[in-house]
């Protein structure tokens, strides 16, 4: 209730509409990961966010639907942005229809392949770090996007959005992201594509990854590949994530990486993790990763709550 409350308080700062507030939910989660970055300390917030979201019930199974989500730094707080998920839309039987700032759906697909989610591992701000560290090569989130999210049918799924209505080009082409998914029981698939010629990013880019779950170990391969158009050259990526989990408190984390460009020498690199949950909402975490086309070694030791 005190949750719910809340929630109300912060829509009525941002000038949510009122008719959204009895189904208000305000949630977000904080963490803060002091690091060793080729032997220099640093200190990271990777995914700290605070939003609030909410639905209205508009009869016949219709939703309206909305969310306002935020990203926070915890070295410094000041330095808050409204920069992550933020739509407006439409829930029935039909689907799912927003428009506003949301993650691609190939970025949505490649999502249960990133194990080391909002830590040093996964940033592009570690040592000798690329772009894109164990987890996709596109991993973008757009404004201006409309996009639509299929119901689930015997756990097939599609995705799809224009993002956005650009075209740098002036070939009349508009830039797209689409996916399709399937998840039943122990299996993932997925199948994506993406492409950002008109959006300033002169590229396009596929992939193809599959996860199966026995026990408590989960483990997946993922393909992709990205063509960059203006210069016809291209990278591979194979991305192997394992996940295992001990038992309710502890979870073990592995991942290889391996990238094969066409200009530049090929990357294997590594990644290890060990994750204690001291609740639902608390954990710690401790992870190792190195970067063999840099030559470098990271550590991170970090502490997060979602609410």
């Amino acid at each position: 209730m005190n949750k719910k409350i809340l929630a109300v308080a912060v829509a009525a700062a941002f000038a949510v509409p009122a008719i959204a507030a009895a189904d208000t939910t305000l949630y977000g989660q904080v963490n803060f990961e002091v690091q060793s970055l080729d032997g220099d300390i640093d200190t990271g917030s990777y995914g700290s966010r605070i939003g609030v979201k909410g639905s209205e019930d508009l009869g016949g199974g219709l939703k309206g639907i909305w969310q306002v989500e935020g990203s926070i730094t915890l070295s410094d707080p000041s330095d808050a942005n409204w920069n992550r998920n933020t739509f407006v839309g439409l829930n029935g039987g039909f689907g799912t229809v927003i428009g506003g700032r949301y993650d691609h759906p190939y970025k949505i697909a490649s999502l249960p392949f990133r194990n080391f989610g909002d830590t040093l591992v996964d940033s592009t701000a570690g040592s000798g770090s690329k772009g894109g560290n164990f987890r996709a090569q596109s991993f973008l989130r757009s404004s201006g996007v409309v996009a639509y999210v299929s119901p689930s049918m015997s756990g097939f799924q599609v995705l799809a959005a224009v993002v956005p209505f650009t075209d740098d080009n002036g070939d009349g082409q508009t830039p797209f992201s689409l996916a399709a998914t399937y998840k039943q029981g122990p299996v993932y698939l997925t199948l994506a594509y993406e492409d950002m010629e008109d959006a300033g990013l002169d590229y396009e880019t596929a992939l193809v990854g599959g996860t199966y779950k026995i026990g408590g170990l989960t483990a997946g391969v993922m393909y992709e590949q990205k063509e960059t158009q203006s210069t016809n050259e291209e990278t591979a990526r194979w991305l192997i994530p394992v996940t295992y989990d001990l038992n309710s408190n502890w979870t073990l984390r592995g991942a290889v990486q391996m990238d094969d460009p066409d200009a530049g020498d090929d990357a294997t690199d590594f990644a290890l993790g060990a994750q204690y949950k001291f609740s639902k909402r608390t954990e710690t975490y401790f992870n190792v990763v190195t970067r063999d086309d840099n030559e470098t070694t990271d550590f991170g030791l970090g502490v997060r709550h979602k609410f």
